[in-house]
Formats: C-alpha cells, sequence, structure tokens
C-alpha cells in the first residue's frame, strides 16, 4: 500500500509506539482519551470503528469502556505494534477511503487526528466510507487539528468548523462540538501554581480548564465533534 510523503513520516514515528508514552501532552494524556470518551457517552456494547488507530492506544480505552472495538490504519508498523500491545481488538492494515469492512457494520466511528494526513481528495471519500460502514443513526467522533496552528510536516492540511461542516453537511447531521487546547500561556500558568514548591490546586484547575477548552474557535487548536448519520 503506498504512502504519501507525509504518511511516510508518521510511519518513521512508529519505530516507537509514542502514544503509549508517559506524557503530559494534550493530545496524548489520559486527560485527553478521556475527554474523547466524554464527547459519546455509553459506549458499552457498541461495534466501534477506529479508522487511523495508530498503534492503538485510543482503541484501548475504547475496549475498556466495554466497546466491541475494530482498529484500522494504513501503517502496517503502527497496527503491528497495537497488535501486540492491546488484546481483544481486531486490528486492520487499511485505507480510510476503502474500507473492507460491509455496510452498516458499525454503531460508532473513530476518526482522531486522521483526515489532515489525507490528500485533499481523498478526504470526501474517507467521510463517504465512514457513513457507509455505519448503522442508521450511527455516531462519527472527528477531531481534527484547527487552522490556527501551523500544518506539520506529517499533515497536509488543517480544519476550520466551517471547512468540516462542508466536509460533512451533506451525510451527516452534527450533535455536538468542542474546542481544546487553547492559549498555552494558560498552561505554563497553571503549573506555576501547582509545582513541588506549593500548590494552589482551585487557581491551578481553573487555568488547566481555560487552556483545554477554550469557549471560542478562534482561541482553539484542536476541533473535536460529532456526527450523526443522516438517514
Amino acid at each position: 500500500m503506498a504512502l504519501t510523503a507525509e504518511q511516510r513520516i508518521q510511519e518513521d514515528q512508529y519505530e516507537v509506539a509514542y502514544h503509549w508514552l508517559p506524557s503530559d501532552s494534550y493530545y496524548t494524556s489520559q486527560e485527553t482519551y478521556d475527554f474523547y470518551l466524554s464527547m459519546i457517552p455509553g459506549v458499552k456494547g457498541l461495534r466501534i470503528l477506529e479508522t487511523g488507530c495508530g498503534d492503538g492506544r485510543f482503541s484501548y480505552e475504547l475496549l475498556k469502556a466495554g466497546g466491541v472495538v475494530t482498529g484500522l490504519d494504513i501503517s502496517r508498523r503502527a497496527i503491528d505494534a497495537a497488535r501486540s500491545l492491546v488484546r481483544g481488538v481486531k486490528y486492520h492494515v487499511g485505507d480510510a477511503t476503502r474500507l473492507p469492512f460491509p455496510d452498516q457494520s458499525f454503531d460508532l466511528a473513530c476518526m482522531i487526528e486522521v483526515i489532515e494526513h489525507l490528500p485533499e481528495d481523498k478526504v470526501i471519500a474517507a467521510v463517504q466510507e465512514c457513513k457507509r460502514v455505519l448503522v442508521t443513526n450511527g455516531l462519527a467522533l472527528v477531531a481534527v487539528p484547527s487552522v490556527r496552528i501551523p500544518v506539520s510536516r506529517k499533515h497536509i492540511q488543517h480544519f476550520c468548523l466551517a471547512e468540516l461542516n462542508e466536509l460533512f453537511k451533506d451525510l451527516f447531521d452534527m450533535e455536538r462540538v468542542r474546542f481544546r487546547l487553547g492559549r498555552y500561556r494558560w498552561m505554563r500558568m497553571s503549573r506555576v501554581f501547582d509545582n513541588a514548591i506549593f500548590s494552589i490546586k482551585p487557581l491551578s484547575a481553573f487555568l488547566r480548564c481555560l487552556y483545554l477548552n477554550p469557549q471560542r474557535e478562534a482561541d482553539a487548536c484542536q476541533i473535536v465533534t460529532v456526527w450523526r448519520k443522516r438517514q
């Protein structure tokens, strides 16, 4: 399966299953995975597809929450890592634009920081495939980096909410949207007030909340949405 230049950068990063490393990064921390789960309450018993599952870190959380989980990624190296680290999830090497599953196979589809890796002409195909494999009224959990932050070497594009809506609006109805990862100065200040020397936890928690949950899209680094498949 041919990889783009951007996907090869990601493939090289999977020499280490880096999503599993201890981290206070709010892209790979436990707090972030808990946030994603909070967007879809009640995953127990749901048939779940995670497209772009990488090394299996979030599919592990979905499994712990009681989901019946299938993971797919274009990176064989990532899938090998996921299979070695997570028991109870069915992992596949595959393409988000040509999912190897029958129609209406899943109740929930997750694409967490995935479509920014796809060439522009393939993003629509990935959204269409997401709809195809979902049951009627099925849900899609989608997170993307905001246009407010620079496009990294392994990404092709970032999104604003209007662009995301344009991609999904003909096939899905938006159920929820949250903006995350705001101005980093709030996170730095929170650490000032909660450290080994002294701690003012309520103030630190307030500043962390400002960072994790900005109220305006203009302040956000990440857009997290839930979509319901249109009949």
